[in-house]
């Protein structure tokens, strides 16, 4: 077996392999179960041809060897549980109960302005302006 054929064998694997997945899926869920095949047909039947064309051999019968790999990585594809798909969880780094919060750590500056009366009022926009028409 030369080295094209052996590429068409091993894309006829490959193939087998995820859109026989995709056909487990398809049927796990109901889907159509047609797509699956025919795109993997389509991958293959091209691979198949080449390989006939490419074929050394005085029988001519390498294109039987892609197409049992094309369909045995059908199959085989088909077969292997479906993993059900997890988010992933992006985990923050957690404040320690016993950590003062940032606003409240006295090292900031932000912090001692927090901490006089009425500076919630005048870190507000427009809290002032309230104020006055309320008072009024």
């Amino acid at each position: 077996m030369t080295l094209p054929l052996l590429l068409c064998a091993l894309i006829a694997l490959t193939s087998g392999l995820h859109f026989g997945r995709r056909f487990a899926q398809a049927h796990a869920a109901g889907g159509n179960l047609a797509l699956p095949a025919l795109a993997h047909g389509v991958i293959v039947t091209p691979l198949m041809i080449l390989t006939v064309v490419l074929d050394p051999t005085t029988a001519g019968l390498l294109w039987m060897a892609v197409a049992t790999t094309a369909l045995g990585g059908l199959t085989f594809g088909a077969l292997r549980p479906v993993r059900e798909v997890t988010p992933a969880v992006v985990l923050a780094p957690q404040r320690l109960a016993d950590t003062p919060h940032p606003a409240q750590h006295p090292a900031q500056p932000g912090a001692q302005h927090a901490a006089q009366p009425g500076a919630q009022h005048a870190a507000q926009p427009g809290a002032q302006h309230a104020a006055q028409h309320s008072a009024a």
